[in-house]
């Protein structure tokens, strides 16, 4: 082979590698997210680097968000899923590979620290999966809290639908119903809580959005009255939250109704359009209905 023919072949080769590793850019940059609603200290770091979490903001596949002692970020999903991001927490969105028609084929979130709630978009259920340091939730269609302790364990509360969770030696479990309640400690199997003292202890102390859901946008509440607590409320402030700190999406508002046509003058009698007073008569010494045509004590009563 020439030397002309090896340099032609470097050069094809080299540009074939190189609009290669610019596709995959291109895609690995490709946001998979919005931030809807966002309480600072929230920030995010992946491959376009650090950066504070904005309002409308994009998030990407392979960025880790993480929340201060007050911060809280809503995401948004192209495909509707919903995430929340609470206080003091961390999460890395591992895989989000999206189909042509914005459904996701995979989903992968590792979540090592803090307060999350999760709502299933349009995609197909089998493609979530959450993995906490102690288990991985396996998604099926569903809506639901947990809460990842600093020693790893994991509580998880389950609003709608199911899920399957399986613990680090791939024992696993699934969970139905209404506010069903699991616990994986560190190294032991997964437990599930049965009504009782433990049971609302633990939704008390492990998770705040059912304490209160003020803070959240409407899509990304849940129904909370089936748990033993009391429902959360929604109107409730948190002392924690000066006004005003929380960022949200603008909405747009329908019109305003035009104004009520301003009450005509010289309001009469009703029907009759006459002064009040004794039907348009000149007021006799009862005063009010003491006119020509009777006489009425100080009260308008006939005498």
């Amino acid at each position: 082979m020439s030397r002309y023919s090896v340099s032609a072949a470097w050069f094809v080769a080299t540009c074939s590698l190189l609009s290669l590793f610019s596709s995959s850019s291109t895609l690995a940059l490709e946001a998979s997210g919005t931030t809807v609603a966002v309480l600072q200290s929230a920030a995010a770091s992946g491959a376009t680097g650090s950066r504070i979490l904005e309002l409308e903001a994009p998030v990407y596949m392979g960025d880790r968000i993480k929340t201060g002692s007050v911060g809280e970020a809503q995401l948004r999903f192209r495909d509707q899923t919903r995430l929340v991001v609470g206080a003091n927490s961390s999460l890395l969105i591992d895989n989000f590979v999206f189909n042509d028609n914005n459904t996701a084929s995979q989903v992968g979130m590792r979540a090592v620290r803090g307060t999350f709630r999760f709502i299933t978009g349009v995609s197909n259920k089998q493609a979530y999966s959450i993995s906490t340091p102690t288990m991985t939730i396996g998604v099926r269609g569903t809506r639901f809290d947990f809460t990842v302790a600093p020693n790893g364990e994991t509580s998880f509360a389950l609003f709608e639908g199911g899920a399957r969770l399986c613990d680090r030696a791939r024992r696993c479990v699934e969970v139905t119903g209404r506010c069903a309640v699991v616990v994986s400690p560190p190294g032991s199997r997964i437990q599930q809580l049965e009504a009782g003292p433990d049971r609302a202890a633990r939704l008390r102390a492990a998770f705040p959005y059912i304490q209160s859901q003020s803070r959240l946008l409407p899509d990304f509440r849940v129904d909370t009255s089936s748990c033993s607590i009391q429902r959360a409320d929604y109107e409730m402030r948190d002392p924690l939250v000066p006004p005003g700190a929380l960022a949200v999406a603008p909405v747009i508002e329908p019109p305003a109704p035009p104004p009520s046509p301003p009450p005509t003058s010289g309001g009469g009698n009703p029907g009759n359009g006459k002064p009040v007073g004794g039907a348009g008569e000149n007021p006799g010494r009862g005063g009010f209905g003491g006119g020509s045509h009777g006489k009425g004590d100080t009260h308008g009563r006939r005498r």
